[in-house]
């Protein structure tokens, strides 16, 4: 009981490829749709900038003088 004939199997095997077959189209599918919309995607810093806060990063004029 519960076992199949070669047949059985064969089908099975089919089946089974077919719908690996559709699930790696998905998966194309889905790389495309991601790279199409991730160059749409800004990303954005939670963290609020220095300058914002009040932090100036200070350079003095001859820091970057030629010694």
């Amino acid at each position: 009981a519960g076992a199949l004939s070669a047949v059985g199997i064969a089908a099975e095997t089919e089946r089974a490829a077919q719908e690996l077959a559709q699930v790696r189209q998905q998966i194309a599918e889905a790389q495309a749709r991601l790279l199409s919309v991730g160059s749409d995607v800004v990303e954005t810093e939670e963290i609020p900038l220095p300058q914002e806060a009040g932090i100036y990063n200070y350079a003095h004029q001859l820091e970057s003088a030629v010694r």
